[in-house]
């Protein structure tokens, strides 16, 4: 048994201040074996606060993962985050129990290439829980909002692939 830290919009460079260490710190008391971030790590896309939440992290010795979001993309971010991040979609497996599918909705659309690839690691896995995260959350309700998936159609489809292969969970920021 673990137990993981979901943390979003972390907002690194945003002028209200950093929580981020208090943050990881509350995580390792926890005992949370990694932290899953959903997005908007940085508030304006800067090499340097991507870097600086790298840094929170590494510094306390917590392992992470990150989503990309919308704020990340601003002015140039999504080049910053990959030469420090890697891909924004990626699959990641914990022990032999989970996997988690992560996609990139940081401008909020998935894509076809993208639910391509969702389709065929899905299909692929064959631990008992599967997760899928992303910045946007797929459905906000009646109301309809910026901070959601911007189709519907895109939404219906990942309901679709959801329970098609038994996903457990979807985790939005």
């Amino acid at each position: 048994d673990f137990t993981v830290a979901i943390m979003s919009d972390i907002h690194q460079g945003h002028y209200l201040g950093n929580l981020l260490p208090e943050a990881i710190d509350a995580a390792k008391a926890a005992g949370d074996l990694f932290v899953l971030a959903l997005g908007d790590s940085a508030d304006t896309g800067k090499t340097e606060d991507f870097t600086a939440v790298k840094q929170a992290f590494d510094d306390r010795n917590m392992p992470f993962r990150m989503v990309l979001g919308n704020h990340d993309i601003y002015f140039g971010g999504w080049e910053n985050w990959r030469n420090l991040f890697g891909s924004s979609i990626f699959r990641f497996d914990v022990g032999q129990t989970i996997s988690f599918f992560v996609l990139d909705t940081a401008n909020g659309y998935v894509g076809d290439s993208q639910m391509n690839w969702l389709e065929n690691e899905l299909q692929k896995s064959s631990l008992p829980i599967k997760i899928i995260a992303t910045h946007d959350p797929i459905y906000m309700g009646t109301t309809r909002s910026l901070w959601q998936l911007a189709s519907d159609e895109e939404g219906a489809k990942l309901k679709y692939l959801a329970k098609k292969y038994g996903v457990k969970a979807f985790l939005g920021g």
